[in-house]
């Protein structure tokens, strides 16, 4: 399983340097076989996160505290 801690930049969303980040978390993703977590501040509400087309391309899911 890979483990990743990510944080995203306050105040930029999607755009600008976290683009890039969140280009680079998903060519590595892309690049792997097998499941995969990733924890951190993404610096956005996460019904907004699930909103974004970055979390469909990587096949994501949001978790969060109130989940459990």
């Amino acid at each position: 399983i890979l483990v990743g801690a990510v944080y995203l930049t306050a105040g930029e969303k999607t755009h600008g340097i976290n683009c890039h980040k969140l280009s680079q978390i998903a060519a590595l993703l892309d690049s792997r076989k097998g499941p995969w977590l990733l924890i951190g501040d993404w610096n956005l509400p996460p019904e907004k996160m699930e909103e974004e087309e970055w979390l469909k391309r990587i096949q994501g899911k949001v978790i969060t505290a109130e989940d459990s």
